[in-house]
């Protein structure tokens, strides 16, 4: 099963959520076997605020993100 179908599955149940998956998301799936595809930080939705507007930008807000799932992923956007 791939690591999308997964997601969508345990979004639509109400069971538990699944450890492993949560793992995923955090760090990265392990199937790759690409470091590339491995998150090497956590960060929350505020500590990425604070550090956008810490190095410059503007009018900084947290988003919806456009490409991936909003309970998985975040966007930040700010002005230069």
């Amino acid at each position: 099963m791939k690591l999308e179908d997964a997601i969508e599955k345990e979004n639509n149940s109400k069971k538990e959520i699944n450890p492993q998956a949560t793992l995923w998301r955090l760090y990265g799936d392990p199937k790759y076997k690409d470091e590339t595809m491995v998150h090497k930080w956590c960060f929350s939705t505020q500590e990425l605020v604070e550090l956008t507007e810490s190095i410059g930008l503007k009018d900084v807000i947290a988003s919806e993100p456009e490409y991936h799932h909003p309970q998985v992923d975040m966007r930040i956007v700010g002005t230069k």
